[in-house]
C-alpha cells in the first residue's frame, strides 16, 4: 500500500540506496525460508480442535456457520473476525471423504505464515517511517520476524487469532503515523486516518487484546511525531470509544470466575514477575514452551514473585538514569510494556489457570522490541561494526526458530516436548493423557473388528496396544493429578483410567472427591461441562455391585443431560441387577 507521501529520509549512497530495494525481499524470503517447516504440520489437541479441526461450523465450512460465530463468543471469546479468516481457509482446506469429510491443515498453516510475513512488511514500513534509515529498520523487522518467541504464534494454528489482531494493529499504527507524521505531510491524511481506524476496528474483533492500540498511538504520536496533546486527542478518542463495547463483551464472555480471587497487593507482583519472565526470554530464548506453570499460586508458594520485580526495576531505573538522548529506547520498552499490559495479571484472565505467561502473547509486544533493536543499530557510527553481531544474533534467531516450529508438528511431540521444559506441566501431562485415551478407544475398535473376521493374531496384537495405552493413560493422569490433586478434571481422570484398569474399588475415592467438588459448583456452565461425574462414580459403583447407589448417582447426571446415553445404559443396567437380586 502506498502511503501517498513525499519522503524526506537521509540521503543515502548509490549502492545502498539500489540495495535497499531488495530489503522487502529478504524479509519475505528469510521469514518464509525460517518457518517453511511448520507447514506440513497437523491440529494439535491445544485448543485446535474446538476452534478448527471439530468446529461443527468449519465441517463443512457453511454460512449458517460463519454467522454463528458473529452471534455469540466460542470458547469463551469473542472474535468473529478470526473466525472469518478461518472459515474461508477452510473453504479451501475442506477434504470429502468416506467419514463425511475433513479439514486439512495445511492451508492453515500457509495462511498463518502469509500473516506473518505480511506483519513483518508493515513493522519494517513503520520503523523506516519512524527512524529514517532503512538498514536500520530492515534489522528491527527481522528480529520481529525471526526471534523464536513468535514460533508459538505462527506454528499454533490457532494463534492466527493473534497474528491477525497483530497485523491489524501494526497496520493501524503505521497507517497512522503516515497520516500525521510533520516530517513527512500526506496527501490524503484523512484516507490514511480512517484506514487506520477501520483496521483497529476489526483487530478488535480478531481479538481484545488489540485494545491497547490506542495507547500506542499516544506514545508514537507524543514521543516520535511529537504532536501536541490536543492534536493527539482528537485522532484517538474515536479509538477509545471503539474500545469501550470490546471490553464490555469481552468480560462477559470471559469472566474468569472460576480462578481464585488474587489480592490486590499481589497483582504488582505478579506483572512484575511475568515482566522478568519476558525480558529472560528475549535475551536467552531456549527451552520455551505453550505451558511455564508460573500461575500466581506457584510463583508466590515458590517465593519467586517477592525478587523477581528486581530485573525489570533495575531496568528501568537505568532507562530513566540515560533517558537523554535515548528516547527511542525509552519508547520501544514503553511500547512492549503497553501492548503487555492485558495479560500482565493485574486482572485475572483464563489462561492463569496454566501460567501467567505464555509465548504468544509476546506477538504485538516485539514491536517494541524491534524498534529498540532498528534504534541501536542506528546509533552505531561505522555501520559495517554492527553487522558482525547483529547477523550472529539474527543467525541463531532464525536457527532456533526454525528448530521450534518442529516442536508443533503434532500433539505428541508437542506436550512431550512441553514436559521437557516444565515437569509440573498441567497442560502437557492432561492432554497427553487425552492422547492415550483416544488411541485407546481407536485399539478397541481395530480389536472388535479384527474379532469379527476371526482375526485372532490382530485381535490380540490390538488388545495388548489397548493395555499398553490404558496404562500410558493411568500414568499421565497420576502427573495430572500430582500437579493439580484440587482439580474436578483430575480427579474423574484418575477414577477413569483405574476403572479402565479394572481397578473399581481404587477408583471409588477420587470419583467421591471428583463429585463433591462438582456438587459445590456455582458457575453454571462449569456444572454442565462435569455433569457426567455422577456417572462415573455410579459406573464404578455398579462394578462394586452397588446398584442402588449406583441409580441415585446416575439420576444426578441425567436431571442435567437427560439424553446421556451412557448414563441411561448404566442406570438400565442397575435397574437389571437390581431385579436379579430381587
Amino acid at each position: 500500500m502506498s502511503d501517498n507521501c513525499t519522503t524526506s529520509l537521509p540521503a543515502s549512497q548509490p549502492g545502498c540506496a539500489e540495495l535497499a530495494r531488495w530489503i522487502p525481499f529478504i524479509l519475505i524470503v528469510a521469514t518464509v525460508l525460517v518457518f517453511s517447516g511448520m507447514l506440513s504440520n497437523q491440529f494439535t489437541l491445544w485448543d485446535d480442535e474446538q476452534t478448527i479441526a471439530a468446529n461443527p461450523n468449519f465441517n463443512p465450512p457453511t454460512v449458517e456457520g460463519l454467522a454463528a460465530h458473529w452471534r455469540k463468543p466460542h470458547m469463551d471469546l469473542y472474535v468473529p473476525a478470526a473466525y472469518t479468516l478461518w472459515w474461508t481457509v477452510a473453504k479451501v482446506a475442506w477434504r470429502a471423504d468416506d467419514t463425511g469429510g475433513h479439514l486439512d491443515p495445511r492451508p492453515f498453516h500457509a495462511a498463518s505464515l502469509a500473516l506473518h510475513v505480511m506483519s513483518v512488511l508493515v513493522v519494517f514500513a513503520l520503523l523506516r517511517r519512524l527512524l529514517r534509515k532503512d538498514w536500520p529498520a530492515a534489522a528491527g523487522a527481522l528480529l520481529f520476524a525471526l526471534h523464536p518467541v513468535q514460533v508459538e504464534t505462527v506454528a499454533w494454528t490457532s494463534g492466527a487469532k493473534d497474528l491477525l489482531a497483530g497485523l491489524l494493529v501494526l497496520v493501524a499504527l503505521w497507517q497512522y503515523a503516515v497520516a500525521f507524521d510533520p516530517n513527512n505531510r500526506c496527501k490524503r491524511p484523512t484516507m490514511h486516518y480512517l484506514l487506520a481506524t477501520l483496521a483497529f476496528a476489526i483487530a478488535l474483533l480478531a481479538k481484545p487484546v488489540a485494545v491497547v492500540a490506542p495507547l500506542l498511538v499516544i506514545v508514537i504520536d507524543r514521543c516520535l511525531l511529537r504532536r501536541d496533546w490536543r492534536s493527539i486527542a482528537r485522532g484517538v478518542a474515536p479509538w477509545i470509544a471503539l474500545t469501550i463495547p470490546c471490553l464490555i463483551w469481552t468480560k462477559l464472555a470471559q469472566p474468569a470466575s472460576y480462578l481464585p480471587p488474587i489480592p490486590l497487593w499481589q497483582r504488582p507482583l505478579i506483572a512484575t514477575d511475568a515482566l522478568a519472565f519476558y525480558l529472560y526470554k528475549l535475551v536467552w530464548p531456549a527451552s520455551l514452551a505453550l505451558d511455564y506453570g508460573r500461575r500466581p499460586v506457584t510463583i508466590f508458594s515458590t517465593g519467586a514473585a517477592h525478587w523477581t520485580w528486581l530485573a525489570p526495576a533495575v531496568l528501568v531505573a537505568i532507562l530513566w538514569w540515560r533517558r537523554r538522548g535515548n528516547a527511542p529506547l525509552l519508547i520501544g520498552v514503553a511500547i512492549a510494556l503497553l501492548a503487555l499490559l492485558p495479560v500482565l495479571g493485574l486482572t485475572s484472565f483464563d489462561f492463569q489457570t496454566y501460567s501467567t505467561t505464555t509465548d504468544h502473547y509476546l506477538y504485538l509486544p516485539m514491536f517494541g522490541a524491534a524498534l529498540v533493536a532498528a534504534w541501536l543499530v542506528s546509533r552505531v557510527q561505522r555501520p559495517f561494526l554492527a553487522t558482525a553481531p547483529m547477523s550472529a544474533a539474527l543467525l541463531a534467531c532464525a536457527i532456533l526458530s526454525a528448530q521450534q516450529t518442529h516442536v508443533w508438528r503434532d500433539s505428541r511431540t508437542l506436550f512431550a516436548h512441553t514436559i521437557a521444559v516444565n515437569p509440573d506441566s498441567y497442560a502437557g501431562y492432561s492432554n497427553l493423557a487425552t492422547l492415550a485415551y483416544r488411541e485407546a478407544q481407536q485399539e478397541t475398535l481395530a480389536a472388535q473388528t479384527a474379532h469379527m473376521v476371526f482375526d485372532e493374531s490382530g485381535t490380540a496384537k490390538h488388545r495388548a496396544e489397548v493395555a499398553r495405552l490404558n496404562h500410558e493413560y493411568f500414568a499421565m493422569a497420576t502427573e495430572a493429578y500430582r500437579v493439580r490433586p484440587d482439580s474436578i478434571r483430575t480427579r474423574r481422570r484418575m477414577g477413569d483410567a483405574l476403572l479402565r484398569l479394572n481397578r473399581p474399588a481404587d477408583a471409588l475415592p477420587y470419583l467421591r472427591d471428583a463429585v463433591a467438588a462438582w456438587e459445590r459448583l456455582t458457575d453454571d456452565r462449569q456444572k454442565l461441562e462435569y455433569a457426567t461425574t455422577p456417572h462415573l462414580l455410579a459406573t464404578a459403583l455398579l462394578r462394586l455391585g452397588r446398584p442402588t447407589e449406583a441409580m441415585e448417582y446416575c439420576q444426578r447426571t441425567l436431571a442435567y443431560v437427560p439424553d446421556d446415553r451412557a448414563t441411561q445404559h448404566t442406570l438400565a443396567e442397575a435397574r437389571a441387577m437390581m431385579a436379579r437380586v430381587e
